[in-house]
């Protein structure tokens, strides 16, 4: 019992943390983020919060996955749980207690270290994966000139359309053969059209709700590249892991490749706007896990065998 309670005063402990942490961020930022939000209709504000809730949803349901198709069985409850909850710890300093939390749940319900490793693998194989998919097909389906700068060839539009949907079906065969073959998941080829689908759209969401912050724009080329910044520059937060949450990382890579429409430090603030947006969306989504749900099934029973087993050695 007093396992469980200190889980408890722990948990909330963490959360007071991040959310600290978060709160200092923003406040520094915020004098400049007033200015800009109030050039942006609440409607388009409301709109991009519900697509970050939606592909937060979606991102869940590759967690449920990578835990089936490795024979560890799950509710899409417990899934969903899981991951809002130990996905704030990439705020905290040294930005890997996010793997740490998702690796100390699976390990709590059971899982072998090998076990444990396996889907989370492959859920970080198919985000990373994914986003940089989506923002190369988007930048070379704008009229960025960027992929042509890089790369001559990319200068026709015949050979970025085939590029992309090489790239496609290249992304979707190797992702089917390393999970069967090297990572030993099983699931079906239309399961696994699915998933990459889901993924796919995933990215849209994010990308179009990174849109939406900035002031109404017509153009879908920005549309575009907006999305295409959002995912590369997601990828590029992502795999620095010296950056809790890519805090920092994320936000250049966009003023990077939105440089053609608004100057670096205009892109920047949006890009911190929208940041406040995904930071309140993760807290609030673990908030509501914790008060409906409690702790991921896993601590909890951990907490519990440990009481059991404690009360029985007392009575030996």
């Amino acid at each position: 019992m007093k396992n469980k309670k200190w889980l408890n005063q722990l948990k909330w402990l963490w959360f007071a943390v991040v959310i600290a942490a978060a709160g200092w961020y923003f406040a520094i930022n915020f004098s400049e983020m007033r200015v800009y939000l109030a050039s942006i209709h609440i409607g388009r504000i409301l709109i991009s919060i519900l697509l970050l809730l939606i592909a937060k949803f979606i991102t869940a349901d590759l967690t449920f996955y990578s835990l089936c198709i490795t024979s560890q069985p799950i509710t899409f409850q417990n899934a969903f749980s899981i991951t809002a909850i130990t996905q704030l710890g990439k705020y905290l300093p040294g930005g890997l207690w996010h793997f740490a939390g998702k690796f100390g749940v699976y390990k709590a319900r059971g899982a072998s270290t090998k076990g444990a490793a396996r889907p989370m693998i492959i859920e970080n194989l198919w985000l990373i994966t994914s986003a940089i998919l989506t923002g190369i097909i988007t930048l070379l389906i704008s009229t960025s000139p960027l992929p042509c700068q890089l790369i001559p060839l990319l200068c026709s539009i015949t050979n970025q359309v085939i590029l992309s949907v090489s790239l496609l079906l290249v992304w979707m065969i190797a992702a089917f053969i390393v999970e069967q073959k090297v990572l030993k998941a099983r699931f079906s080829p239309a399961l696994h059209l699915r998933l990459s689908i889901e993924q796919i759209i995933i990215w849209l969401l994010f990308g179009t709700s990174f849109w939406l912050v900035f002031p109404r724009n017509t153009n879908i080329n920005f549309f575009l590249q907006a999305v295409s910044a959002f995912s590369l520059s997601w990828a590029a937060g992502y795999a620095a892991f010296f950056a809790p949450g890519g805090i920092g990382i994320r936000e250049a890579s966009m003023t990077l490749l939105l440089a053609a429409f608004f100057p670096p430090e205009t892109t920047a603030i949006y890009a911190a706007i929208h940041r406040l947006l995904w930071v309140v969306v993760e807290i609030l989504l673990a908030l509501l896990c914790m008060g409906l749900f409690g702790l991921p099934l896993g601590l909890e029973q951990a907490s519990t065998q440990s009481d059991d087993q404690k009360a029985e050695s007392k009575q030996k």
